[in-house]
């Protein structure tokens, strides 16, 4: 009863990878990352309108350009595998792949939003949810 189970081990940390890259791409509130926002508060909604879109357009524009190395290096990973289970390392860290293609994403539907006509009640959908998570314990 002393022995561990080994493979127990490696299923639990793949499974510790994969839900926190999938609930970071799709459970995570928008404000609910690491914000410093002293210069965004005291801002006019048209500058805080563009604060986001620039902000945004950066992010997707970096993830963008490293988005296919990052889909070489785990295609590349195909020919190792785990100690245990033996499973493919592209399988295993491909949620890398689908987390950056995710925020992506998320990044284009608000530069979308903001873009659009209805542009204020965007920002307000984003401030409320700012709002609502530090309300959270």
């Amino acid at each position: 009863l002393n022995r561990p189970i080994i493979w127990a081990d490696e299923a639990l940390m793949l499974a510790m990878i994969w839900c926190t890259f999938l609930a970071g791409a799709f459970v995570l509130g928008e404000r609910e990352q690491v914000v410093f926002d002293l210069l965004y508060e005291r801002c006019a909604p048209r500058a805080r309108r563009a604060m986001l879109i620039i902000g945004a357009a950066l992010l997707a524009g970096i993830l963008a350009a490293a988005l296919p190395t990052i889909i070489g290096y785990t295609r590349f990973l195909w020919r190792e595998r785990t100690y245990v289970l033996e499973l493919r390392l592209d399988f295993v860290y491909s949620c890398f792949a689908l987390f950056i293609a995710a925020i992506i994403a998320r990044r284009l539907v608000i530069i979308a939003r903001l873009v659009g006509a209805d542009w204020r009640a965007a920002l307000g959908q984003i401030e409320q949810e700012k709002a609502a998570g530090e309300d959270a314990p």
